[in-house]
């Protein structure tokens, strides 16, 4: 099955949680604001959280997810991306960044030397060891991982797994590091079945409604029951005999599925069932720093690729 574009969807948070506005590419003012003129003299960094979204129903993973910075901004002020979780509300991850050869890389060669995009990258170190990066001019590209690393300042001394296949000049070749993080769908953990003699064998989450929460489900007889989330509240209950797919009112899909299949053996009133639900979702965070000083400029911009497969 292959994903599309619109089942690909950036959205902003709400309290450290996935909203459901859309993040639109291309817009002005999509995730951050326009900076006035105190905060450029003075400074400015600033903090957004977003989630990559698979806005797709059904069930199929997007699978080997690579999301990169491909150019440095325009303007002075430089921007990274750092892995969030489903409801942080401050980032504590690690940086992705992006940087320019410092000297052209020969084919065959298993280094090189990157400039990163500002001197805050001597502390931020947005590359690192075991990571995938991508080199690319345009029209050839390369994925190594890097072996080794040394910084002096802003400048990272790089040695690769393997060998580089193209030739790369100073003019036009971007290298960025490269977040691979797992496989995106939507997962259950944590099934807890609390019956003397009922089982249930699994559940599926719904990638387009599936939200971050934990569930209880409360037998109401030998066949009924209620259901909840901490963070969803009361929904409307079902029976083993029938599929159990509760709605989520804002995507209009459901939240997870109950294959009726799956239950088994015999269920009574005040029985439980317990599990969480991790969303279909990958929350990130954007950090962008505006130096003291830095001049103004219309229409600047940051460009993240994403690149996944689909099965």
């Amino acid at each position: 099955m292959a994903l599309t574009n619109a089942e690909l969807v950036f959205r902003p948070d709400i309290n450290g949680r996935m909203a459901y506005t859309s993040v639109v590419t291309g817009v002005k003012n999509n995730l951050f604001s326009d900076v006035g003129k105190d905060d450029r003299t003075a400074g400015l960094i600033t903090w957004k959280k977003a989630f990559l979204h698979l806005n797709a129903t059904g069930f199929s993973p997007l699978i080997n997810p690579k999301l990169y910075l491909t150019a440095l901004t325009p303007a002075l002020d430089f921007v990274t991306l750092t892995p969030g979780t489903f409801d942080d509300t401050t980032s504590t991850g690690r940086h992705y960044g992006v940087g320019v050869l410092q000297s052209n890389i020969t084919s065959g060669a298993s280094g090189l030397t990157v400039t990163g995009e500002h001197a805050d990258y001597a502390t931020l170190e947005p590359f690192k060891v075991g990571d995938m990066i991508r080199i690319s001019d345009g029209t050839n590209t390369d994925w190594p991982v890097i072996d080794t690393i040394s910084y002096v300042g802003a400048v990272a001394t790089i040695t690769t797994v393997g060998t580089i296949d193209n030739n790369y000049s100073l003019t036009n070749t971007i290298v960025s590091s490269v977040y691979q993080p797992a496989d995106i769908q939507g997962e259950t953990a944590n099934l807890t079945v609390t019956s003397t003699a009922g089982t249930l064998s699994a559940i599926k989450v719904n990638n387009k409604g599936s939200i971050y929460d934990s569930w209880t489900l409360t037998f109401t007889s030998a066949t009924a029951f209620t259901a909840a989330g901490v963070a969803a509240g009361s929904v409307t209950g079902g029976d083993i005999g029938s599929d159990y797919t509760p709605s989520n009112p804002s995507t209009s899909s459901p939240y997870f599925t109950i294959q009726a299949s799956a239950w088994g053996g015999t269920f009574v009133a005040g029985d439980t069932v317990t599990f969480d639900t991790n969303p279909a979702q990958l929350p990130l965070w954007f950090y962008r720093k505006v130096p003291a000083g830095t001049t103004t400029l219309a229409n600047n911009t940051v460009n993240l690729a994403v690149e996944g497969e689909s099965a």
